[in-house]
């Protein structure tokens, strides 16, 4: 049994972009509330920023595995 590591990228990528539309929710939040939930919201975008960035990763390494296995195949 062959893993489609493509679909699985795909699959990645479609949580990467649902988590920066989370993001962008965040950012436009933190501009209408007081300082001190101001902070909080801003360590929130921080970590879901940290988590964006580990998807792409991940989704980008699947990616590139699978083309290398497209290349072995052929």
């Amino acid at each position: 049994m062959a893993i489609d590591y493509e679909n699985w990228s795909e699959e990645y990528y479609e949580e990467a972009r649902k988590v920066q539309r989370n993001l962008k929710a965040l950012k436009a939040k933190q501009k209408c509330v007081n300082q001190d939930e101001r902070q909080t919201l801003a360590n929130k975008i921080l970590k879901l920023q940290s988590i964006y960035y580990e998807i792409l990763g991940t989704a980008g390494y699947l990616k590139s595995r699978g083309k290398a296995n497209e290349t072995k195949v052929a």
